[in-house]
């Protein structure tokens, strides 16, 4: 900076050297020649020399005022931009071992840097990441951060020390478990409400108690018409389909959950890491997720047959091994009518038996379950629960045969409505969308147009080619399951850790058809609020007045572009780090996507 200064000064003076010489050459000149006219003239030349090296001086001044001044500003914006960030990337985390919380902050190398913190199934976008640990703690708790500018991406992992706090995780975990066992023996149907008609076209009450055959095998309707039953029937025919009997829509007895251990409910509909397509069940989250595995009882919501039970011990989507097991239920109340629990952490003695008896090779004829029945727990994740008629095909799949796969995600109905008005009412208040039907919808599929789920040519509809990552040729495109004003698009090739972002362009998807030609969304991750955008919505439980919002977040990831063939017929192709004013068009990483 001084030799700047320093030169500034030297090419002043220079200067003012030059223009005196200009100003006394003249005069030489001139008074060589003697004549009042050229006197005059002189005198002039003389006035206009000392106004051009007034008027330079001046200029020359402003410039050299004006470039020290843009100078320091410069300087000094440069200094603001980057007092917030960091040479290399790094992380900061501290431990507070009295509430068993972890909080963590960084400062990006680049203003707009994607960052991404990552502790077991739980992230975040943002400088600082907090979160409860899970229980049982670890030895070491892992936390992750990366840090994406474009296409390039830098990770790191940060390791805690938590050695100190495993015997105090456990002793909590047993004292919750304990007070817990102690609630059910008190009751097994604490805040909810036995339905007058309990029973009433229930097919699944045991004429011998302890006999899990006792069931007629005489399927007619109350009329005496014979029953339509459905397909899949026939794939548990000693477990459900032997011993069904009656049809039709049941009323529940109470809820899967005691309702004070409940923080919230989402609806259906949500988008999702391996669930491409609007997801078919709901989520119970539990009061508390850091007391770990096996806290929160979940019992029987009415009179069936346990038919299918399943346990997966690693992550669908990552394939890593999970700290727990997570136990699947599917129930059939009657012969077309039922309801599935996932996510359990632990069942019962009986049924965990019945599944080894499964695994084994052995014949399953079902378990005869009673309502309020106790089948297991739930703790440190949410409960999945979703509800059947097999009499029913929601209209918004325009091929339900594509999603054999999963055969009940057609037949997917709102389960408030079989519910006893008193429960129903409680469980709907801790339902965070507002909007009707506030259960969620899951089928979006309008005939003609960009609306709804596709699935790429060749790779079998939902089933996918491969079972271990069916979801790679789902494409769907729907509203978000909060607030529907917003569009979401699922892009099952993507990574699972970033395939599902809020879509923005000049057309709503459900008005784009044949004609539209090519049509173009710029991608945004989204963020769901509570209240007011700094409130974070699953901190703390739902209260009555809370209101839920969507919004979009951070700058735009990229592009995706559409052009519908025919009717049934979608090419798309994603342009990840792409902005709208690029020039862009289809290459042969396009993809054909048919329903």
């Amino acid at each position: 900076m001084f030799i700047y200064f320093c030169l500034i000064g030297y090419n002043l003076i220079m200067k003012k050297l030059i223009f005196t010489f200009i100003f006394i050459l003249p005069i030489i000149l001139l008074s060589c020649s003697g004549s009042n006219n050229q006197t005059e003239q002189t005198e002039n030349l003389v006035i206009d020399s000392k106004n051009i090296i007034q008027d330079k001086q001046s200029e020359d001044t402003k410039i050299s005022k004006n470039i020290i001044q843009d100078k320091q500003s410069e300087d000094v914006a440069v200094s603001t931009s980057n007092q917030y960030l960091a040479k290399t990337l790094s992380g900061t985390c501290n431990l507070d071992s009295q509430n068993f919380k972890v909080s963590c902050v960084t400062k990006r190398t680049k203003k707009n840097s994607v960052l991404k913190w990552e502790y077991d199934s739980r992230w975040w976008n943002d400088d600082n990441f907090e979160f409860d640990l899970h229980r049982p703690v670890q030895s070491e708790t892992i936390i992750t951060l990366e840090e994406c500018i474009e296409n390039s991406c830098n990770k790191i992992e940060i390791i805690l020390d938590t050695s100190h706090l495993v015997k105090d995780s456990k002793n909590s975990s047993s004292s919750k478990k304990e007070i817990s066992n102690d609630k059910s023996m008190m009751t097994n149907q604490m805040n909810s409400s036995e339905p007058k008609n309990k029973g009433d076209n229930l097919s699944f009450e045991p004429k011998n108690k302890g006999h899990s055959q006792s069931f007629s095998l005489d399927k007619k309707n109350k009329d005496g018409s014979s029953i339509k039953l459905p397909q899949i029937l026939f794939n548990y025919k000693n477990s459900w389909g032997r011993h069904c009997e009656g049809s039709g829509p049941v009323l529940f007895a109470n809820s899967p959950m005691n309702m004070d251990d409940i923080a919230y409910l989402t609806p259906y509909g949500q988008v999702v890491g391996a669930h491409i397509t609007p997801i078919d069940h709901m989520y119970f989250e539990p009061l508390d997720r850091s007391l770990g595995p096996d806290i929160y009882e979940v019992r029987a919501i009415q009179d069936g047959i346990i038919y299918d039970v399943g346990k997966r011990e690693i992550f669908t989507d990552t394939g890593l091994k999970k700290d727990f097991a997570d136990w699947r239920l599917d129930i059939a109340h009657n012969c077309t009518f039922t309801s599935y629990f996932d996510l359990m952490t632990s069942v019962t003695p009986e049924i965990e038996k019945a599944y080894e008896d499964i695994k084994s090779g052995l014949q399953f004829d079902g378990l005869i379950i009673e309502a309020g029945q106790l089948l297991g727990y739930v703790g440190g994740q949410t409960l999945d629960f979703g509800v059947y008629d097999y009499e029913i095909v929601l209209p918004g799949f325009i091929t339900p045969d594509l999603y054999n796969y999963e055969y009940w995600k057609v037949h997917t109905v709102d389960p408030f409505e079989y519910f006893p008005y008193e429960i129903s009412e409680k469980l709907l208040k801790k339902m965070i969308r507002t909007i009707e039907p506030q259960a969620g919808k899951i089928d979006y599929d309008v005939d003609g147009t960009l609306s709804g789920n596709w699935f790429e040519q060749g790779t079998n509809g939902y089933a996918g080619k491969n079972p271990q990552n069916y979801w790679i040729g789902h494409l769907s495109i729907a509203p978000h399951e909060i607030n529907p004003s917003y569009w979401r698009v699922g892009i099952g090739h993507l990574s699972v850790d970033d395939n599902v972002f809020l879509i923005q362009g000049n057309t709503d998807p459900v008005n784009v058809t044949v004609n539209s030609g090519v049509v173009f969304y710029e991608l945004y991750h989204s963020r769901v609020y509570k209240n007011d955008y700094n409130v974070e919505w699953w901190k703390e439980p739902k209260k009555e007045k809370d209101v839920y919002g969507v919004q979009y977040l951070g700058d735009s990831k990229g592009i995706i572009m559409f052009e519908m063939l025919e009717n049934r017929l979608l090419k798309s192709e994603v342009f990840i780090g792409k902005s709208k004013t690029d020039n862009i068009d289809f290459s042969e990483n396009a993809k054909l996507y048919e329903r």
